[in-house]
């Protein structure tokens, strides 16, 4: 659970991302195609950087990362994604 530099309240679940903007919660990920999901929708971390990109790890060990101003899923920099 955190609350991210916008603050909207990004929740990690054993059923996926949800986002929370103080009047509704959303499912993030079960709005996208599943090209664009998670490997797990099992969270277990999240973590913003500066860019406000949102860092997802989940219990599979897999990384996902999404842009928190665009709502969309980023490609994983490449040095990390050959490492999955």
């Amino acid at each position: 659970l955190i609350q991210d530099s916008r603050g909207f309240v990004w929740i990690g679940t054993q059923g996926g991302l949800q986002r929370y903007d103080g009047y509704r919660l959303v499912n993030v990920y079960a709005e996208l195609p599943v090209a664009q999901q998670l490997r797990s929708n099992f969270i277990t971390s999240l973590v913003e950087d500066s860019s406000a990109r949102l860092w997802i790890g989940s219990n599979t060990g897999g990384v996902g990362l999404y842009d928190t101003v665009r709502g969309e899923p980023l490609p994983l920099p490449e040095a990390l994604a050959n490492m999955a």
